[in-house]
């Protein structure tokens, strides 16, 4: 059964109001917060102008980055708005966290990374180290409310926000979480401010969207929270209703890192998911909150997909951009636009688009011009793109909730893993990996970065050669893996449907090399006009998953999923989802990692890395609706049978039982029926993690901590660690079960099952 999903509370942190009410009634009275920039001394760029947040709660100094403290306050007006200030704590199980964000605490990084470099001997506390982390917002909001459900952070460029709704959503209806606060965080900083300035996508006038002399975007900031709640538990409680997240899509152009599909194929096809989901026309739709940011190509692009996909009702629909107001939120821009979309249906209020005198006649489109226009909204629809051809689309209705049925029947599909790619410093494909196992391991003598490039440039142009060399190391070892992902599943991408193929991988670190090395080059030349366009497109952690599709031509889902260690095995999970609601046929997911060695200039990280044994590399699995593999009579390795994500913040033991329980009952099994586990969790968290698998399974299981071995070793330890079970399945074992955990307090369990 698949649950239906309702939004009952909504928490607003922007530029022209911290507050949803100050938030909105600054839409409605036309009032822009963009300004003249405090954050950074902006006088050595043309473009000194931004939609900064600027609130004392947010600017007195304090150990947390501003995203994290911008994110906490969207939280508690979200939570208060839905009424769930005083929970239960067996309800606290139940309440999960997705938060979408480009670079989390950026501007911890720039304080962190610019005193380290003044001063090499420079110590900071591992406090502040962690406030650098993609996923501490998301800890952040976790800790605040004390929530112990699944716990994610999605980077997907400036379509983050919306995805992480999306996702969100998508555990609600799969019965894993009853209530989710999901949004999206991020902040203005000199690191993203250069880089687009580099790409010459500031506007030197203002943000206009849609407008025929519109010159570029504005940057901004900002948090928004939505609490997303199963509609029956918002029922029972009695909770107020802003309205029902009926369609969701989520598309790739495969066409360029740095620029959209002129042609607006992704965003149509990110549409056109979101409306089947929904069962609604083109006629249905009363409004649409468009990405709009104000540049040439952004804008031409998202009217065509419009176009494409309304066709005739194209016209009739109004349509508006609110980032004049606010600037470019980045991450959390979908999450903002998402709440203005509510907001109008609450209001009957079409918000008009800021600065827009003149829309380009070549549009087509109702683009609304006038302030403060009335209409009936029962349905509207927030879309976003970003770097890399990210697009998602959500649809909102206020339609009657209480005269219709809760749930929905949902046949569960049997999903199966059919490929393996792995790129580590032991080993270059399976059949080398599995070789270890068995104990035929044989060590490499190069750098695993100069034999991946290598494989790669082989045979290749040298066009395509130069491409492959501009990438950092994370997006080789994903695109490698792929590569030999896709050639051990024999997958033929040219016979199949591009469109139903998606890419979903996991990261922990994400661009954390090109980080590094773009804000160094920012520190030391501080010649605003010489960044490099291509170096800084690198720093987007969902880059990987992009270079993938552009380079196979996937043009189906695609995401990126940064919680931390159990990153890999979070991306393998949400695919299983994904494939779960016939969104994709095949998904290649999993974890990579690249330019660790980065750490090594930062003295505290160092000391973090050199305890861990971290190391670079990628483990990419061919996923499939098993159908869908057995028409094409694939070899099958193991099916996929359930998974369970729990997190705590104080007791990481009850996080993995909780983890390791859930993904049994997905599964429909009983401890004693699996036979075999792997656990690869931090070494000095294994004696939690052996009294959790105790608890859970008794001594009825067989358990290899891979953790003591060299078995996995990548950072992609959720992906490596399925990949062993799946040895253990070729060994023999019918059932197993792969338990990651991180020292965040975050547990990801996945059941495999010999098919």
């Amino acid at each position: 059964m698949q649950h239906r999903v309702v939004v009952t509370g909504i928490g607003i942190v922007a530029a022209n109001g911290v507050g949803k009410e100050d938030f909105w009634a600054a839409i409605k009275t036309g009032s822009s917060g963009i300004k003249a920039i405090r954050t950074f001394d902006a006088s050595a760029y043309r473009c000194q102008v931004a939609g900064e947040v600027h609130h004392p709660a947010f600017d007195t100094p304090t150990d947390l980055d501003k995203a994290s403290k911008m994110i906490i306050a969207a939280g508690e007006e979200a939570m208060s708005d839905a009424g769930l200030l005083n929970i239960e704590p067996h309800d606290l199980m139940r309440m999960g966290v997705i938060v979408g964000t480009i670079h989390g605490g950026l501007l911890t990084f720039e304080k962190f990374h610019r005193s380290n470099l003044v001063d090499s001997n420079a110590e900071a506390p591992l406090s502040q180290l962690f406030e650098c982390a993609l996923y501490a917002p998301s800890w952040h909001l976790a800790r605040r409310f004390d929530l112990k459900g699944p716990r994610s952070t999605v980077t997907m460029a400036c379509a983050s926000g919306t995805a992480a709704i999306g996702y969100a959503a998508s555990l609600i209806k799969h019965g894993r979480a009853d209530t989710v606060l999901t949004g999206g965080v991020d902040t203005v900083n000199e690191f993203i401010f250069s880089g687009f300035y580099a790409l010459k996508a500031l506007s030197l006038t203002k943000c206009r969207p849609f407008d025929r002399d519109r010159d570029g975007m504005v940057i901004g900031e900002g948090a928004a929270i939505l609490i997303l709640e199963n509609l029956e538990h918002a029922l029972a409680r009695q909770a107020t209703i802003y309205a029902e997240v009926i369609g969701y899509g989520l598309a790739a152009d495969a066409a360029y890192i740095t620029g959209p599909d002129i042609e607006g194929g992704g965003l149509a096809r990110a549409i056109s998911s979101a409306m089947q989901e929904a069962n609604l026309n083109g006629e249905a739709i009363d409004y649409i909150n468009a990405h709009g940011v104000g540049t040439l190509h952004t804008d031409a692009m998202e009217c065509k997909a419009i176009n494409q996909c309304f066709d005739l009702a194209a016209f009739r629909i109004p349509v508006s951009s609110t980032k004049a107001f606010t600037g470019h939120a980045m991450g959390s821009a979908g999450a903002i636009e998402a709440a203005v979309c509510l907001l109008a249906i609450r209001d009957g209020l079409l918000p008009v688009t800021l600065n827009c005198e003149q829309p380009d006649p070549a549009f087509n489109l109702n683009i609304i011009t006038t302030p403060k226009r009335q209409s009936k909204i029962d349905v509207s629809m927030s879309t976003s793109s970003g770097f890399g051809g990210q697009n998602a689309a959500l649809i909102f209705s206020r339609s009657s909730l209480r005269d219709k049925k809760t749930r929905v029947s949902a046949q569960k599909q049997r999903i199966a893993i059919t490929g393996i790619g792995l790129v580590s410093p032991s080993a270059i494909g399976v059949e080398e990996h599995f070789n270890n196992l068995s104990g035929a391991e044989k060590s490499m003598r190069r750098a695993l970065s100069d034999i991946t490039i290598a494989r790669l440039i082989e045979g290749k142009s040298p066009d395509d050669a130069k491409r492959l060399r501009q990438m950092d190391n994370a997006s080789r070892y994903a695109v490698l893996a792929a590569q030999l992902g896709v050639e051990d599943a024999r997958l033929d991408l040219s016979k199949t449907s591009n469109e139903k193929v998606g890419v979903v991988l996991g990261t922990a670190f994400g661009s954390l090399e090109s980080d590094i090395q773009y804000h160094r080059k920012l520190i030391f030349e501080r010649e605003p006009c010489l960044a490099s366009p291509i170096a800084f497109r690198n720093t987007s952690s969902n880059i990987p998953a992009a270079q993938i599709a552009i380079i196979f031509g996937i043009k189906g889902v695609n995401a990126t999923i940064a919680s931390g260690l159990v990153a890999g095995a979070n991306a393998i999970a949400y695919s299983y989802d994904l494939l779960q609601e016939r969104r994709a046929e095949t998904i290649l997911s999993g974890g990579i990692e690249g330019g660790l060695a980065a750490l090594r200039i930062i003295p505290e990280a160092a000391r973090c890395f050199d305890r861990s044994g971290l190391s670079e590399g990628a483990a990419i699995l061919v996923i499939e609706r098993l159908e869908i593999a057995m028409e094409r009579r694939a070899k099958v390795y193991c099916e996929i049978a359930g998974y369970g994500i729990a997190h705590s913040n104080s007791d990481t033991s009850q996080a993995i039982e909780r983890s390791m329980r859930c993904a049994l009952e997905d599964a429909m099994l009983r401890p004693e029926q699996v036979d075999f586990m792997c656990v690869h969790s931090n070494p000095v968290m294994l004696k939690e993690e052996e009294a959790a698998i105790r608890k859970a399974f008794g001594s009825t299981i067989e358990i290899e901590f891979s953790a003591n071995t060299s078995r996995a070793p990548c950072v992609a330890w959720g992906a490596f660690d399925i990949v062993n079970c799946i040895w253990a399945i070729r060994g023999g074992a019918r059932r197993v079960i792969s338990n990651i955990s991180g020292p965040d307090g975050n547990s990801v369990s996945i059941v495999l099952e010999k098919t």
